[in-house]
């Protein structure tokens, strides 16, 4: 039998195809182990690397004892310190409001007396008297912003108590400082440290402090410190804020025409005012009404003569009177709010003042904290 021509020029072209796949194939896979074997040895290096003492440490101090650790470990430690940080100077600012209220309170009291002294004129018939002549002038508010600083902003009681309780400022936001330190500072510190001394490997712990593999050291200051500031760093930065000695005019209630006028501007005063400004409002129509009432009680009672005219005298007089009663009435009615309401913007302005000394003083704090901190973890 005779072999087709053709089919065997089929058969010998595909042998050297088939030839050729399979090399493909066997490169492929052999570039596959290689590849394989290369990522496995790099791992292992690197697991060799990081497991053994070579890699760079950082060694720290907190309360006496030093800690060797890795720097993933030395960004946790003090990452965890921020937090502990952030958490005492909320809890001190809250301990701050909170004793800064009653010391307003104690400041509202040593106000009574002078915010008596200035009512007692204010209802007084001269007071009264002299509150509407004033009015019909327009120069009301400049009136009681004189009185109130004469009756009661010049009260010797309430500038002692106002410089003495602003005084008081600074010793407090030291010992609440140690207080929250030897409390809440005192055992997150203590957590801290067991924790990190965990993570801390023996044969770190024996390292030299020269040696090349530790690439950062604050040994220089123990790192307690700067989460729990002593008070000799408290007084220095108090000094460097220019808020050493708190006397003068810095601590002085702010007398004058600025606590008077921020006074007569309560809605409560502005209401007081407003009923003697009422009260002069509809004072000409209440002297028309008088007047044609004089004027019809005279013809009533004498038509002619000097008669009618005692008559109509001794009838207006009575209504005016009448009127001048009913003011009065309306004005003791709200004493007690006004009184309250002035009593309540000296506490509120001696609050806003202490916040802001509070505001200002601990800013200082905190920046001469974070620059203590910021030298000791990055020395």
């Amino acid at each position: 039998m005779t072999n087709n021509p053709q089919t065997q020029s089929t058969h010998s072209a595909t042998a050297p195809g088939r030839g050729k796949r399979g090399l493909l194939i066997s490169l492929a896979i052999l570039l596959l182990i290689l590849a394989t074997l290369s990522y496995s040895q790099r791992h292992l290096l690197q697991s060799h690397f990081f497991a053994s003492d070579d890699q760079p440490l950082v060694r720290s101090l907190l309360r006496g004892e030093t800690l060797t650790l890795t720097q993933e470990d030395y960004q946790d430690f003090t990452s965890q310190l921020v937090a502990i940080n952030a958490t005492q100077d909320a809890r001190l600012q809250e301990s701050l409001n909170d004793w800064l209220a009653q010391e307003a309170l104690e400041v509202r009291q040593a106000a009574e007396a002078g915010v008596n002294n200035y009512l007692d004129w204010y209802y007084s018939l001269t007071g009264s008297y002299l509150r509407l002549f004033v009015a019909v002038t327009g120069d009301l508010d400049e009136l009681l912003i004189d009185k109130m600083q004469q009756h009661l902003l010049d009260d010797s009681q309430l500038h002692t108590a106002w410089r003495e309780h602003l005084s008081a400022i600074n010793p407090q936001v030291v010992a609440t400082w140690q207080t929250l330190g030897d409390g809440y500072v005192s055992s997150r510190l203590d957590d801290l440290q067991e924790e990190f001394r965990q993570r801390e490997k023996p044969q770190h712990a024996k390292l030299a402090d020269d040696d090349p593999r530790i690439e950062k050291m604050a040994l220089q200051q123990d790192l307690q410190n700067w989460v729990r500031p002593s008070e000799t760093d408290l007084r220095r930065w108090q000094i460097s804020a220019g808020s050493g000695a708190l006397v003068g005019a810095a601590i002085a209630l702010p007398t004058g025409r600025l606590m008077a006028a921020r006074l007569a501007s309560a809605p409560a005063a502005q209401a007081a005012s407003r009923i003697i400004r009422r009260y002069l409002a509809r004072l000409p129509a209440r002297l028309a009404i008088q007047s044609a009432t004089s004027g019809a009680a005279a013809a009533a009672t004498a038509p002619s003569g000097p008669g009618a005219l005692l008559t109509g005298i001794g009838v207006f007089t009575a209504m005016t009177a009448a009127d001048w009663a009913l003011l009065k009435v309306e004005e003791i009615k709200y004493r007690d709010e006004l009184q309250s309401a002035l009593l309540e913007e000296i506490e509120t302005s001696f609050i806003q003042n202490g916040q802001q000394r509070i505001k200002n003083q601990f800013n200082r704090y905190q920046q001469g904290r974070e620059q203590q901190g910021f030298y000791l973890l990055n020395n």
